[in-house]
Protein backbone atom coordinates (compact mmCIF):
# COMPACT_ATOMS: atom_id res chain seq x y z
CA UNK A 1 0.00 0.00 0.00
CA UNK A 2 1.12 3.45 -0.60
CA UNK A 3 0.25 6.35 -2.61
CA UNK A 4 0.02 7.11 -6.67
CA UNK A 5 0.71 10.33 -8.17
CA UNK A 6 -1.42 11.97 -10.37
CA UNK A 7 -0.37 14.41 -13.22
CA UNK A 8 -1.66 16.90 -11.64
CA UNK A 9 0.87 17.30 -9.19
CA UNK A 10 3.84 17.27 -11.86
CA UNK A 11 2.21 19.71 -13.81
CA UNK A 12 1.68 22.27 -10.73
CA UNK A 13 5.37 21.29 -9.59
CA UNK A 14 6.63 22.55 -13.09
CA UNK A 15 4.69 25.57 -12.45
CA UNK A 16 6.08 26.09 -9.09
CA UNK A 17 2.57 26.48 -7.33
CA UNK A 18 3.34 26.52 -3.42
CA UNK A 19 0.98 23.93 -2.66
CA UNK A 20 2.41 21.47 -4.65
CA UNK A 21 5.67 22.27 -3.45
CA UNK A 22 4.79 21.73 0.21
CA UNK A 23 2.71 17.93 -0.85
CA UNK A 24 6.40 16.71 -2.52
CA UNK A 25 8.15 17.78 0.30
CA UNK A 26 5.51 16.02 2.58
CA UNK A 27 5.42 12.98 0.42
CA UNK A 28 9.27 13.11 0.50
CA UNK A 29 9.09 12.44 4.64
CA UNK A 30 6.53 9.59 4.20
CA UNK A 31 7.97 6.19 4.40
CA UNK A 32 5.68 4.96 2.15
CA UNK A 33 5.71 3.53 -1.62
CA UNK A 34 4.76 6.38 -4.13
CA UNK A 35 4.36 5.20 -7.44
CA UNK A 36 3.07 6.99 -10.84
CA UNK A 37 1.00 5.07 -12.86
CA UNK A 38 1.89 4.98 -16.59
CA UNK A 39 -1.09 6.70 -17.81
CA UNK A 40 0.25 9.54 -16.05
CA UNK A 41 3.61 9.29 -17.75
CA UNK A 42 1.89 9.06 -20.55
CA UNK A 43 -0.53 12.16 -20.34
CA UNK A 44 2.20 14.24 -18.93
CA UNK A 45 4.83 13.82 -21.46
CA UNK A 46 2.27 14.37 -24.11
CA UNK A 47 1.97 17.68 -22.98
CA UNK A 48 5.66 17.92 -23.02
CA UNK A 49 6.53 17.03 -26.14
CA UNK A 50 3.21 18.89 -27.93
CA UNK A 51 5.08 21.99 -26.28
CA UNK A 52 8.37 20.52 -27.55
CA UNK A 53 10.04 21.75 -24.31
CA UNK A 54 13.43 19.79 -23.72
CA UNK A 55 13.82 21.55 -20.22
CA UNK A 56 10.47 20.69 -18.99
CA UNK A 57 10.61 16.91 -20.67
CA UNK A 58 14.33 16.87 -18.71
CA UNK A 59 12.51 18.20 -15.62
CA UNK A 60 9.64 15.82 -15.63
CA UNK A 61 12.26 12.51 -16.41
CA UNK A 62 14.30 13.71 -12.86
CA UNK A 63 11.64 13.73 -10.67
CA UNK A 64 9.40 10.64 -12.38
CA UNK A 65 13.08 8.85 -11.70
CA UNK A 66 12.77 9.07 -8.24
CA UNK A 67 9.44 6.99 -7.85
CA UNK A 68 8.54 3.56 -8.81
CA UNK A 69 5.99 3.43 -12.35
CA UNK A 70 3.10 1.45 -11.89
CA UNK A 71 1.92 -0.35 -15.00
CA UNK A 72 -1.75 -1.85 -16.53
CA UNK A 73 -1.66 -5.41 -15.03
CA UNK A 74 -4.46 -7.58 -15.24
CA UNK A 75 -5.70 -6.81 -12.24
CA UNK A 76 -5.86 -2.97 -12.29
CA UNK A 77 -7.16 -3.58 -16.01
CA UNK A 78 -9.77 -5.53 -14.19
CA UNK A 79 -10.39 -2.57 -11.82
CA UNK A 80 -10.85 0.15 -14.08
CA UNK A 81 -12.87 -2.05 -16.03
CA UNK A 82 -14.87 -2.59 -13.42
CA UNK A 83 -15.33 1.45 -12.83
CA UNK A 84 -15.79 2.24 -16.13
CA UNK A 85 -18.96 0.36 -16.48
CA UNK A 86 -20.06 1.09 -12.92
CA UNK A 87 -20.09 5.22 -13.96
CA UNK A 88 -21.23 4.60 -17.20
CA UNK A 89 -24.45 2.76 -15.58
CA UNK A 90 -24.66 6.03 -13.74
CA UNK A 91 -24.41 8.21 -16.83
CA UNK A 92 -20.76 9.64 -15.69
CA UNK A 93 -18.56 9.52 -18.55
CA UNK A 94 -14.72 10.30 -17.46
CA UNK A 95 -11.40 10.00 -19.44
CA UNK A 96 -9.90 6.95 -19.93
CA UNK A 97 -6.39 8.19 -18.36
CA UNK A 98 -8.24 9.30 -15.29
CA UNK A 99 -10.03 5.39 -15.26
CA UNK A 100 -6.49 3.78 -15.90
CA UNK A 101 -5.04 5.54 -13.15
CA UNK A 102 -7.73 5.13 -10.56
CA UNK A 103 -7.96 1.52 -11.26
CA UNK A 104 -4.03 1.37 -11.06
CA UNK A 105 -4.35 2.62 -7.86
CA UNK A 106 -7.29 0.72 -6.45
CA UNK A 107 -5.82 -2.48 -7.75
CA UNK A 108 -2.72 -1.91 -5.37
CA UNK A 109 -4.88 -0.27 -2.37
CA UNK A 110 -2.75 3.30 -3.20
CA UNK A 111 -4.41 6.68 -2.06
CA UNK A 112 -3.98 9.31 -5.71
CA UNK A 113 -2.13 12.69 -5.08
CA UNK A 114 -4.44 14.64 -7.19
CA UNK A 115 -6.27 17.91 -7.11
CA UNK A 116 -8.41 16.60 -10.90
CA UNK A 117 -12.04 17.08 -9.78
CA UNK A 118 -13.52 14.32 -12.06
CA UNK A 119 -11.08 11.28 -9.20
CA UNK A 120 -13.52 12.66 -7.17
CA UNK A 121 -16.87 11.53 -8.25
CA UNK A 122 -14.38 8.01 -8.93
CA UNK A 123 -13.70 8.03 -5.81
CA UNK A 124 -17.78 8.58 -5.05
CA UNK A 125 -18.03 5.23 -6.94
CA UNK A 126 -14.94 2.90 -5.82
CA UNK A 127 -13.76 4.26 -2.56
CA UNK A 128 -10.55 5.48 -3.90
CA UNK A 129 -9.18 7.46 -1.46
CA UNK A 130 -7.55 10.90 -2.70
CA UNK A 131 -5.30 13.58 -1.45
CA UNK A 132 -5.37 16.59 -2.24
CA UNK A 133 -2.70 19.88 -1.86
Amino acid sequence: MGVALDSTLFIDLARRRPSALRKIEELDSRRELKVVPTPVAYEVLAGILQTRSRTQAAMFRAWISKFQTAGLDLASAERAASIRAELSQLGRVKGTGDILTAGIALAAGHSLVTRDLDFREIAEVTGLVLESY
